[in-house]
């Protein structure tokens, strides 16, 4: 009689190589599922509420920082394609932040003059803000207009909260 090389059973009748690929497998595809964090997409789940207006928000226009309180200094650069505009003021304390040149509202240029607004934040907590010497409260800002900006452009004109300067062509 031939030998026979049979594979051991369990209780249930199932081989040891049998069992052991049937767990495999269910292992596997218990880390598949679970809500939408495995392979798949979650079918049917329900969506993420949103407070987003239909249409979306509305963007408000112009820049929120306010005027810087004053400039003391304007200087005009010609550069390679435009010119580049920088202005610097003392500020009345220490911890301005976020200087910057930008593009007036409204139309730009009008009449010849292209307008800009010197903005910065203030303080965060201006009555606790230290002084100390004009170095370390002044503030600079700049910002590089083309030559295509500056198409019919006679005089480049910055505002600031406390003072106007403009430098002419």
């Amino acid at each position: 009689m031939p030998q026979s090389h049979a594979i051991p059973k369990n209780s249930a009748g199932f081989s040891r190589r049998a069992l052991g690929a049937v767990m495999a497998s269910a292992l596997v595809l218990a880390g598949c599922g679970g809500g939408g964090s495995g392979w798949w997409p979650s079918w049917g789940a329900p969506e993420e509420p949103s407070i987003e207006p239909e249409g979306g928000y509305a963007v408000a226009y112009g820049d929120p920082r306010p005027l810087a309180p004053k400039m003391d200094d304007m200087v005009v650069e010609p550069v390679t394609g435009g010119i580049i505009v920088r202005v610097s003021g003392v500020m009345p304390s220490q911890d301005y932040w976020d200087a910057d040149l930008v593009k007036a509202a409204g139309d730009n240029p009008v009449n010849g003059v292209y307008r800009l607004d010197f903005r910065a934040w203030p303080p965060l907590d201006a009555a606790q803000a230290p002084i100390g010497g004009a170095n370390t409260r002044q503030i600079t800002a700049g910002i590089f207009l083309s030559d295509g900006d500056l198409e019919g452009v006679g005089r480049i004109s910055v505002r600031s909260l406390g003072n106007e300067l403009s430098r002419s062509r």
